[in-house]
């Protein structure tokens, strides 16, 4: 587990500095990527979020043999302050 543990942090950190993410109450910090375990949760704040995200799974799924079980994920747009985009359903990351 603790091998995971490492590889998946590979993956978090090119998440958060990659996607915009969001803040809480307009805080200096923000939340681009959460990771509990083998769980990992990624609010998609801007349309572009998709590609970013797919190509960082790619590659992770590359360099570590660990594959994404598709029929557990899926995406779905989050506010982020003012600005929001809208999505009438979930959108598939790895097409």
């Amino acid at each position: 587990m603790t091998l995971f543990a490492i590889c998946l942090n590979s993956l978090l950190h090119r998440l958060d500095q990659q996607l915009n993410g969001f803040r809480f109450q307009q805080k200096q910090h923000k939340t681009a990527v959460v990771g509990y375990a083998d769980d990992v949760t990624i609010p998609v704040t801007a349309p572009e979020d998709i590609s970013v995200i797919r190509n960082a799974i790619q590659c992770y799924e590359k360099a570590t043999g660990a594959v994404l079980n598709i029929s557990k994920s899926q995406a779905l747009a989050v506010q982020n302050g003012t600005q929001s985009y809208g999505c009438s359903k979930h959108h598939t990351l790895m097409n």
